[in-house]
């Protein structure tokens, strides 16, 4: 893979970039003599055998054998290809990175393609400030009013980029008239809709609450709006269509907020709705994020994985909040994540928790997580008769089912252990 960026291209983003800068957040890094020394980030060390060169730009670990250079880093903490470091330290650097083979895609669609996603994210940068700004003068007070009456603070409003859409058919449109975007430029935005009576164009989001959705890199890539009434024509939340930079199934929602803290404390907590991880937030858990989406995709799986080994899923009790965790169950156990479940009284959520009873209870449900398979248990036992030999049987399949998803041979034979001692029934069933 890495025959597609040049060489000349590789040259500049290392010319550029500082190594320490780079292994700086994972590990401190201490002087030692014409040296740096540091503990390892890829293994458990209690003496320092992590080394870093700034005259060489490399690192090398004599404790595991890891080495190489800031690319080599990446690849192997962020579980990243070649091409998606050098992209990263390229935007983090302000290098151009172009192709010298892209398949089917010419330079100059290549280009094109580059230059149309530069104009669309410029453009979600630019609504997402005017959207905010909306929220603070009288034309938001309504939606101010609603956001405050989910207790949401001032700080946490800005750290979220919240925002409000007027009660207008024209706002965004004008406003991104007067910034010279073009008619077709705001169309594929998705922040405006063309009428199919009439051919005029008008806004896709009015009088609702809008949260921005961002990019792994902190880029505003869409927006995610909500109705401030009770009942509503156009339904309660309303999204930015698919676009060239924005696709829902590969969006983790406040990633960019949360992964440093994630790294640091080993785990995710995933959530279903943006208010559930501005509540976590404010709560000081700040390694909660949320998939965007009804449901729960591998994109969106892989990507975690990339940041952590540990997740804990934060869903509500109602029916869809059980079928989102049985489906990341699907997803994650396949990846091969370690899974907690936090389980919630009928009808709340961590947003409802956290305003109820604050941080204490956020904590504490994270401390009595059950392990993925007691979840299921308590969950079947509740929904399934088990008296019955027939049910039984079915929610033993269903039990494997999930078993089967984890690919470690050794872990998944644990589990069919501790599964059969729970069902009663023979260990040799197993996947």
């Amino acid at each position: 893979m890495r025959n597609f960026i040049p060489e000349e291209i590789i040259s500049q983003i290392l010319s550029k970039t500082d190594i320490t800068h780079v292994i700086a957040p994972y590990t401190e890094l201490k002087k030692a003599g014409s040296r740096l020394k540091a503990l390892c980030p890829f293994h458990n060390e209690r003496t320092p055998s992590f080394v870093v060169s700034k005259e060489t730009q490399t690192f090398h670990c004599f404790g595991c054998g890891k080495g190489g250079n800031i690319f080599t880093f990446l690849m192997e903490k962020e579980n990243l290809s070649f091409q998606e470091a050098a992209k990263f330290l390229a935007e983090r650097c302000g290098v151009m990175i172009l192709a010298s083979d892209l398949s089917s895609q010419s330079h100059s669609e290549y280009n094109k393609q580059k230059s149309i996603k530069k104009k669309l994210i410029d453009i979600h940068r630019t609504a997402a400030k005017w959207y905010s700004e909306r929220l603070f003068k009288p034309e938001g007070v309504s939606g101010l009013e609603y956001i405050r009456s989910r207790k949401v603070p001032d700080d946490i409003i800005l750290k979220f980029g919240l925002g409000f859409a007027p009660d207008s058919w024209d706002s965004i449109t004008k406003f991104l008239t007067s910034m010279s975007y073009t008619q077709n430029e705001m169309l594929e935005s998705g922040l405006v809709i063309k009428s199919e009576s009439s051919e005029r164009i008008y806004d896709r989001f009015r009088n609702r609450v809008t949260f921005p959705i961002w990019d792994e890199y902190g880029e505003v890539i869409g927006f995610s709006s909500r109705t401030i009434f009770t009942e509503s024509k156009e339904g309660k939340y309303i999204s930015s269509p698919e676009t060239p930079i924005f696709n829902k199934s590969k969006v983790l929602y406040a990633s960019h907020l949360a992964k440093k803290d994630i790294k640091e404390r080993g785990f995710a907590i995933l959530c279903k709705g943006q208010f559930d991880v501005i509540s976590l937030h404010r709560a000081g858990f700040t390694n909660a994020i949320s998939f965007y989406g009804t449901i729960f995709t591998e994109e969106q799986g892989k990507m975690l994985k990339k940041l952590t080994e540990k997740v804990y899923l934060f869903f509500d009790a109602e029916k869809a909040g059980t079928n989102a965790t049985m489906k990341a169950l699907d997803i994650l156990l396949y990846l091969g994540v370690e899974v907690k479940v936090i389980s919630f009284p009928e009808g709340e959520d961590a947003n409802f928790l956290y305003n109820k009873s604050g941080k204490t209870a956020i904590q504490e449900a994270l401390d009595h997580a059950s392990d993925f398979l007691d979840f299921m248990f308590s969950h079947l036992s509740k929904e399934k008769d088990m008296s019955s030999q027939v049910i039984k049987s079915q929610v033993i399949k269903e039990i494997l089912d999930k078993l089967s998803k984890i690919q470690d041979p050794l872990l998944r034979t644990i589990y069919i252990s501790v599964a059969s001692e729970r069902m009663a029934v023979p260990k040799n069933i197993g996947v």
